[in-house]
């Protein structure tokens, strides 16, 4: 299992509108990861969440540049923990898919859905 730590950064805010609110983070310079989707396993303060996490560009707004971003999956209503200034630790647990560009915000929006489902599925195996 491939494991890295970060910082959290501050992002453009896209995900919250969504409706998916994402911790944004900092691209460690040793990263050696494919673009993509991935299912994750994010702690902070020894509590463990599991997560999506985007990595690379984001064709569907026309950015180019890279960003590392993990949405936590099961907050339910809860509000995302603090993680300004604290080292924040990152299991990948699977490589979901490649990048995607979305001719439109819903048929983005129906595929992090998706996406969600398969991390889902991840905690019963």
């Amino acid at each position: 299992m491939t494991t890295f730590t970060s910082h959290q950064i501050k992002g453009r805010g896209r995900a919250r509108k969504l409706g998916y609110p994402t911790i944004n983070l900092e691209i460690p310079e040793n990263l050696d990861l494919k673009e993509g989707v991935y299912g994750v396993q994010f702690m902070v303060d020894e509590k463990k969440y599991l997560g999506a996490m985007h990595y690379g560009p984001s064709p569907t707004f026309n950015d180019e540049e890279k960003t590392l971003e993990v949405f936590l999956i099961d907050l339910k209503d809860k509000a995302i923990p603090e993680t300004n200034g604290k080292t924040l630790r990152i299991n990948i647990l699977k490589y979901l898919r490649e990048i995607l560009s979305f001719k439109d915000i819903d048929k983005l929006t129906n595929q992090i859905i998706e996406d969600i489902r398969e991390i889902i599925s991840l905690k019963d195996d």
